[in-house]
C-alpha cells in the first residue's frame, strides 16, 4: 500500500500574504492549512468554477484530492476565535503553473473578509 506524504503549510490568519509560491514535483502532495471559524459560518472557499477544475480536470497542474476540518491548536497570536483548521490537500499532477485564491467568508456572502493567493509551480 502506497503511503501519501502531505507537506503542510500553515498560514497564520492574522498575517496572510498574497503571492505565496509553492514549488512541487509531479507526484508530490501539499496540504494548505488555514485557521477557520465554521461555527460562526466563516470558512475558506475556492471559486466554484476553479474548484470543479481542481477536482475533476486531469490536465490541471495540481488536483484537489481532499478537504476538511480538524480541531487542532492554532499557533499563539493568530486572530481566530475558533481552534479549527481547514485543510486543502493537493497532489501535483502535471507540469505547469496555477494560481488559487482562497476566500475567507460566509458561504452566502458576496465578498470575502480576507483572501490568500497561492501559486503552485509544478515541475
Amino acid at each position: 500500500m502506497k503511503k501519501k506524504l502531505f507537506l503542510a503549510l500553515l498560514l497564520p490568519f492574522g498575517n496572510l500574504a498574497s503571492g505565496n509560491s509553492i514549488m512541487l514535483t509531479k507526484g508530490q502532495f501539499k496540504s494548505i492549512e488555514l485557521p477557520a471559524n465554521p461555527t460562526a459560518g466563516y470558512i475558506w472557499v475556492i471559486k466554484p468554477s476553479l474548484y470543479d477544475f481542481l477536482k475533476r480536470d486531469e490536465n490541471s497542474p495540481v488536483q484537489l484530492i481532499m478537504e476538511g476540518f480538524s480541531n487542532v491548536k492554532v499557533p499563539p497570536g493568530i486572530d481566530c476565535s475558533s481552534q479549527t483548521t481547514q485543510e486543502f490537500n493537493f497532489e501535483a499532477k502535471n507540469s505547469g503553473t496555477i494560481t488559487i485564491t482562497f476566500e475567507y467568508k460566509q458561504p452566502w456572502a458576496i465578498s470575502a473578509d480576507k483572501t490568500v493567493t497561492i501559486t503552485f509551480l509544478v515541475r
